[in-house]
């Protein structure tokens, strides 16, 4: 990480404790309405930041107020303070245990397409401080992608969560961190500007890459066990709710063998289209405890071609 980023994220930690409210998306409305010039709207934006997500609906709205495109500029790129997201119903996961996640490297493929997937968790210590690091990085024709989650190596808490995609020569990039309770970050979707992040953060949420990382760690996975987990996506860094239900015990075969696995559904509200994981159920010689097999959704299959213990 840059020293320029590492002082954003300093100067966004330090303001999180004095910042007055977010602007809602009435008083932006009100303010378009009532003919605020667009630097004052932007100087406001910048102080408060904003508390709802930008998207089809707000745009509507406030060109209804009489948005011009400067104005919708402003408010687009302008960072983001939204609440965390809520979930009842469902008890908190037990904590995993970081021991589990044993040091390897998997290589998975994409079925029927020359995409290959390399996913490897590693241990380091750096200034004292132990970390777990999650690098995933996908290769195929004209795109691909590479991130990296880590995690406190002690409590499982999150740290930070960068990645950056590319189609053909265009680049999207998103970077989070938790700083305090507060997730902060950058996002730039495909040729579009870049726009400061900041969400509340509870006890509790994760950052994009933990769930498969939980999944590995938990070491009571059982039928009908089901976590809801407060989380980002980790191609924008929106924040939604993941939901990961054991359905069913099963068979999986794929490239590197035959293997007991649970079939595990994840969907959520705003995580995008659901799919489904295959971890394997029972301990593999020659294996950490528990790897991902296969993950399917809609119309592509991921399948475990080789790992190896580091």
């Amino acid at each position: 990480m840059g020293a320029l980023l590492v002082v954003w994220f300093m100067l966004m930690a330090c303001r999180a404790a004095v910042q007055l409210p977010p602007l809602t998306l009435d008083e932006v409305a009100r303010l378009i309405r009532d003919r605020v010039p667009p630097v004052r709207i932007q100087a406001g934006s910048r102080e408060r930041c904003l508390g709802f997500a930008w998207g089809p609906e707000a745009e509507a709205r406030l060109r209804a107020a009489g948005a011009t495109s400067d104005v919708l500029d402003v408010v687009q790129t302008a960072c983001k303070r939204l609440p965390p997201p809520r979930f009842s119903g469902s008890p908190v996961p037990p904590r995993p245990e970081v021991g589990r996640l044993r040091p390897l490297t998997g290589v998975y493929r994409l079925r029927g397409q020359s995409d290959s997937i390399t996913q490897q968790i590693l241990h380091e210590t750096r200034d004292g401080h132990a970390v777990v690091r999650l690098l995933t990085t996908l290769r195929g024709d004209q795109r691909g992608s590479t991130s990296e989650t880590r995690i406190d190596a002690v409590s499982f808490a999150p740290v930070s969560y960068a990645a950056t995609m590319y189609q053909g020569s265009a680049t999207a990039r998103v970077i989070l961190r938790r700083v305090g309770d507060s997730v902060v970050g950058i996002a730039q979707d495909y040729g579009k500007p870049t726009f400061a992040l900041q969400y509340n953060a509870h006890e509790g949420t994760l950052l994009p890459g933990m769930s498969d990382l939980m999944l590995l760690a938990t070491p009571d996975l059982s039928l009908g066990r089901r976590f809801v987990l407060p989380t980002f996506t980790n191609t924008t860094g929106d924040p939604c709710l993941l939901s990961l239900a054991v359905e069913r015990e099963t068979t999986v075969t794929v490239p590197a063998g035959i293997f007991p696995a649970w079939q595990v559904r994840a969907s959520g509200d705003g995580c995008g289209r659901a799919f489904r994981l295959y971890v394997s159920r029972e301990p593999i010689p020659g294996y950490p405890p528990r790897v991902i097999l296969a993950t399917e959704g809609s119309g592509y299959r991921v399948e475990l071609i080789r790992v190896r213990p580091d």
